[in-house]
C-alpha cells in the first residue's frame, strides 16, 4: 500500500509530565496504599500522595508506583529491581521492552515529582504538526513517525535501529510503542492538525518546526512479508 501526502513540524517542546497521565483517582489509590488515606480531601490528595510517598523509603515507595502501574505485566523480582535501578538510571529511556516505556516514564516522573529530583528526571516531547494524506488514509503511528523520520536525520535512534521499517521493507509495529499518543484533529480534505506524543529519546534530533514536506511511504502489510 502507498501513502502520499505532506507533513509540516510547526513546534516541539520538552515536557515533563504526560497530560492526563493520572487522574485523582490514581491518587487515591497510590494513598490507600501506604495507609494515610483517611480524611484527605479531594484539593488535598495529590500533595499528601506525594508527602507520604517521600516519607517512605524511595526504594519501597518506587515498588508501590510501579506495581500499581505495571503489576501485569511484571514479576515482584523485576519490580523490585527497577525500584532500585531507576534511583539511579534513567530507565524509561533505557528498558528493552519498549512497549512498557511510556508507563515507566509515568512511574518516573511521579516519583521524580513526590522526591523532588531523588529520581532521575526523564523528558517527553510534544510536537505540533500538519499531516496531509491523500486517498482517504488516516494517520496511523506508523505514518506520522515515518513522515517524521527525515526531519530526525540518518543518525537518529529510529533510523539506525528501524531502518527496514522507514524503508517499508518490514511492516513498522513498534510505531505504537514509540508514538505514545497523538491527538487528531480533522481538518477535512486530509489535513488533519496533530499533538504527538514521545519520549525525548527517540525525539531528541527531531528539529524545533518546519517547511511543508512532501512524502510517500510504502507501507509493509504482515501477509505481504509472510507470502
Amino acid at each position: 500500500m502507498k501513502i502520499s501526502g505532506t507533513i509540516q513540524i510547526h513546534g516541539r517542546k520538552l515536557i515533563d509530565e504526560m497530560p492526563g497521565a493520572w487522574s485523582q483517582q490514581d491518587y487515591k489509590n497510590i494513598l490507600e496504599e501506604t495507609g494515610l488515606a483517611d480524611g484527605v480531601t479531594d484539593a488535598e490528595v495529590v500533595e499528601m500522595t506525594r508527602m507520604a510517598l517521600s516519607d517512605e523509603d524511595p526504594q519501597q515507595s518506587a515498588e508501590i508506583v510501579l506495581k500499581y502501574r505495571l503489576s501485569e505485566h511484571l514479576s515482584d523480582g523485576q519490580i523490585q529491581q527497577l525500584a532500585h535501578d531507576m534511583q539511579e538510571d534513567k530507565i524509561p529511556e533505557e528498558y528493552p521492552e519498549i512497549e512498557l516505556q511510556h508507563e515507566l516514564y509515568n512511574v518516573n516522573q511521579f516519583l521524580y515529582k513526590a522526591y523532588n529530583g531523588k529520581f532521575p528526571s526523564c523528558k517527553a516531547v510534544e510536537v505540533e504538526l500538519t499531516l496531509t494524506l491523500k486517498n482517504d488514509a488516516q494517520p496511523t503511528a506508523e505514518i506520522i513517525l515515518r513522515a517524521l523520520a527525515p526531519a530526525l536525520g540518518g543518525h537518529s535512534v529510529i533510523a539506525r535501529l528501524y531502518e527496514e521499517q522507514l524503508s517499508g521493507e518490514l511492516p513498522f509495529y513498534d510505531a505504537e510503542k514509540i508514538i505514545w499518543r497523538s491527538d487528531v484533529e480533522a481538518q477535512g480534505n486530509g489535513v488533519f492538525k496533530i499533538k504527538t506524543f514521545s519520549s525525548e529519546y527517540w525525539m531528541h534530533d527531531l528539529p524545533m518546526n518546519s517547511e511543508e514536506v512532501a512524502f510517500d511511504l510504502v507501507i509493509a502489510e504482515a501477509a505481504e512479508v509472510e507470502a
